[in-house]
Formats: structure tokens, C-alpha cells, sequence
């Protein structure tokens, strides 16, 4: 009998739980649920109508793809026209005015400030919505929709959200590439020209050749790939450049992509708000972008050039032999996959020592001071600080990395180079501080004997 009450009573708290959770619940969501101006769908939304006292916008989506037809025609901005309508078409009503007065000038609504329209899948099309006046007290505007009477106040987020340019809506792409299907750019400027070119998947600079620095060509055409205009000039499709600085282009960039696909970017003089103008041959019209973008993109070859004073694999150094200034040689010898040190005492700091290797390997100047030093006095280097001679399996020399100091550096930099080589580079100085360190820092300090109780 009593289990037969315990099925009773679960199936009674099951049945409650059920009506609750399929019921109960949802009537309390939809009822705290604030109604909206719409009840379209966003991804539904065909076109968008724009209507201000001054402009008038119309955007329409093709293949999945915004485009302005009025008051020019051109690719949108995907992003500024989906976040438009996720806000007005969301657009929740947090009251309806039972006693509106009947003049709409009260709200801004006889002259409103936009006047909106969507175009949807479907027979049925969302009403026109006018925006006017923002309330005096709280965060809503006043709104009423085509063919009704009553005033809505609406979230003023959806006011703000359409407070939009024509420039707002447009794309502001520039150049459109992906990284690995370029093969080759210059950077040219009056009197200067540089050449970048990828080959065996590696890039290499000219005058030289040298070898690029991989991070600084990427950071160079994430650059290129980032422009963005910020405002449009001149739409005409074949404008007159002389008058943007660009008859003469202070700077031209030439990138290849694939076998013969050329894109061809050209910045000329300033704008009176520091920004920069920008064409792209081919493309119609004068861009703005801003003030940053000359610098970033006026490059030289050393700035380009690879600047690792001695490239080597670690997995073939076998040894570094350190030699200090102030005195004291030691040495740093592989062991398996382990690194010892040769000379103190004491067992070798596995941690340490992997981290000087490690800093040794990634030596690298932050410039190029010149490629022919015609007295290493000039640069510390005829007595330097620091001598690092590597050598690989069967004692192999890879190369004799030399740190230097200039005595009237302000900054405390150093200079380095390869024995024998012909490029100096800058190095800061906390890099040379990281490897000017004394042998007994490599090993933890042997035990002192106990001292046996008298």
C-alpha cells in the first residue's frame, strides 16, 4: 500500500513539474518579454530605406551581400548594416502613450529626425517607423509607426543606431588579399625603391639581396590589408589626383598576387585633419585614411631586413665558449640534452643554462647601424664587452658573435656583429645583460662540508 502511495505522489510531483516547466514558465517569459516595433526576423530583412531631413539612403541585399543604391552606388558595409537592423529590428517598446497630444511637434514627430522602412521575404512588409524627439527624462524616443495614431516610446538605443552617414554604410575596404597568395611587392618613393620578393617560401629584400625578417613583412601587409578609409573625398570614377598629392604619389605600393594579378596603392599629401589620401589604380574615387597610415607603411630595407646577428639551429650547437671584458672565460658545453658549464663548481641550473642558449639563439639587433664599418673602434667592437664563439658537433665553428659598447650612446645601447662579418646591428642593453652574466650565476653553489661535533 505505501508504495503504491509513493507512485501517486511522484507521478502528482511530475505532473506539477511538467505543467510548470511547459506552462507556467513560458507564459512568465513571454509576459516579461517587452513587445518590439517589429515582428520581423533580422536575417529576413531585403532592403533598408533611410529617410533624413537632408539625405535619403537605400541599401539593398544581393547574393547575401549589402549594397547602397542611393545616393551612390557601391558595396556596404556588412557589418554596419547588420548591426542597424539587429538594433531596429529588435527594437523594443517600453510604453505606448495612452493621452498623446495630437501635435506630432511635441514629439519631433512632424518633422521626424529619420524615417525608416524594411523589406522582407514575404507578402507581408513591416510598417514605416518615424523616430523623433529623444524624451526629455530616462533613455527612449519617440517613435510611431505608419497608419497608427499612437505614440511609442521606444528604446533611444534604436534612435542612436540610426544616426547614420552615408560614409557609416559604405565599405571601407581598401585592398582585399590573404598573405600566403602574395608573391612579391615594392615599396617605392621619390628617389628610393625597395623589393620584396618570396622565394622557397622565405622572403628576401633588395638592394642586397637579403633576407627579410618574416615578422616584419607580415606586420607590413597586415598593414596594407587593414586600410580603411575613413572618409570619401571624391567618388568620381576617374578624379583628377594632382589635386590629393597624387600626380606624384609620396608613396606607391606595388603587391603581386598569384602569377600576374597587380594591386597598386598610392598615398599622396595630408588632409587638414592630418589624415592621408589614398587611391587604388583601378578603383574609382579618392579615399581618406588616417593619420598613422604613412607612417606605417614607410618602410626601408632595414627596416624590412632580418636583423638576427648569427641564425643557426640550436639543435646543432654543441657548444658557446663565453669570454667577458672585465675578465674570466668559461664555457657552455651540450651533454645529451642537457647543457653544462666548464669550470665552476657545483651542479649545472638545467633551467638557466636552456635560457641562455635560448637568448644566445635569438640574439637580434632592433637596427642596422651599416653593412661596411670601416673601423670597429667606431663601434666598441675592436675590444668588445662580450665574445661568444660557437662551435657545433666535432667542434665546428658556427660563428663568433662580438658585444660591443659606443661610449657616447645616451641610450646604453650595444652593438654587435659577427667576427668577421659586415653588418652591425643595435642591441638594447638588457638583451647584453641577459648574456654578460658570471659562470657561478649557471650553477647552483656547492654544499659546505658539516663541520664534525668536537
Amino acid at each position: 500500500m505505501r508504495f503504491r502511495t509513493t507512485l501517486i505522489l511522484i507521478a502528482i510531483l511530475l505532473a506539477a513539474g511538467a505543467y510548470v516547466y511547459f506552462v507556467e514558465q513560458p507564459k512568465q517569459e513571454a509576459a516579461a518579454k517587452k513587445p518590439t516595433l517589429y515582428e520581423a526576423k533580422a536575417e529576413d530583412v531585403t532592403s533598408v530605406g533611410l529617410v533624413y531631413s537632408d539625405r535619403q539612403v537605400e541599401i539593398v541585399k544581393t547574393d547575401d551581400k549589402w549594397k547602397l543604391t542611393k545616393p551612390l552606388e557601391t558595396a556596404g558595409d556588412e557589418s554596419a548594416i547588420k548591426n542597424l537592423v539587429n538594433a531596429v529590428i529588435g527594437c523594443e517598446i517600453a510604453k505606448e502613450l495612452e493621452d498623446a497630444n495630437t501635435d506630432l511637434k511635441v514629439y519631433g514627430l512632424d518633422t521626424p529626425f529619420v524615417t525608416v522602412s524594411f523589406g522582407t521575404k514575404g507578402d507581408k512588409q513591416p510598417p514605416k517607423t518615424r523616430f523623433g524627439k529623444t524624451t526629455p527624462v530616462g533613455s527612449s524616443a519617440y517613435a510611431q509607426r505608419e497608419g497608427e495614431q499612437k505614440v511609442l516610446l521606444a528604446n533611444s538605443s534604436c534612435r542612436h543606431a540610426l544616426d547614420k552617414q552615408v560614409k557609416d554604410l559604405r565599405d571601407k575596404t581598401l585592398v582585399d588579399f590573404k598573405d600566403d597568395d602574395v608573391q612579391a611587392f615594392q615599396i617605392e618613393r621619390p628617389g628610393a625603391f625597395i623589393s620584396l620578393e618570396r622565394k622557397d617560401g622565405a622572403w628576401q629584400v633588395s638592394p642586397g639581396p637579403y633576407k627579410a625578417d618574416a615578422n616584419a613583412v607580415r606586420t607590413y601587409l597586415s598593414s596594407v590589408r587593414a586600410l580603411r578609409a575613413v572618409e570619401f573625398p571624391d567618388d568620381s570614377p576617374v578624379p583628377d589626383g594632382g589635386l590629393y598629392g597624387l600626380g606624384d604619389p609620396r608613396l606607391r605600393i606595388r603587391m603581386r598576387t598569384g602569377e600576374s594579378t597587380e594591386t597598386v596603392v598610392e598615398l599622396g599629401k595630408e588632409t587638414s585633419t592630418k589624415n592621408v589620401y589614398v587611391q587604388v589604380l583601378g578603383k574609382p574615387g579618392i579615399y581618406e585614411v588616417g593619420e598613422y597610415t604613412y607612417r606605417n607603411l614607410d618602410k626601408t630595407a632595414l627596416d624590412l631586413r632580418d636583423k638576427t646577428v648569427l641564425p643557426f639551429e640550436v639543435d646543432a650547437l654543441q657548444s658557446v665558449e663565453v669570454t667577458r671584458k672585465d675578465g674570466g672565460t668559461f664555457k657552455i658545453v651540450r651533454s645529451g640534452d642537457t647543457w653544462t658549464v666548464e669550470g665552476p663548481q657545483g651542479k649545472p641550473k638545467t633551467d638557466a643554462l636552456h635560457e641562455y642558449v635560448g637568448d644566445v639563439h635569438d640574439l637580434s639587433g632592433y637596427e642596422i647601424i651599416t653593412d661596411k664599418p670601416e673601423a670597429l673602434t667606431t663601434y666598441g667592437l675592436d675590444r668588445p664587452q662580450l665574445r661568444l664563439a660557437l662551435a657545433g658537433k666535432e667542434g665546428a665553428a658556427l660563428g663568433t658573435i662580438l658585444i660591443g659598447q659606443v661610449a657616447d650612446d645616451e641610450a646604453g645601447d650595444m652593438t654587435a656583429m659577427i667576427e668577421g662579418g659586415s653588418t652591425v646591428y643595435k642591441v638594447r642593453a638588457y638583451v647584453f645583460n641577459r648574456l654578460n652574466r658570471e659562470p657561478a650565476a649557471l650553477v647552483d653553489a656547492p654544499a659546505e662540508p658539516t663541520k664534525a661535533a668536537p
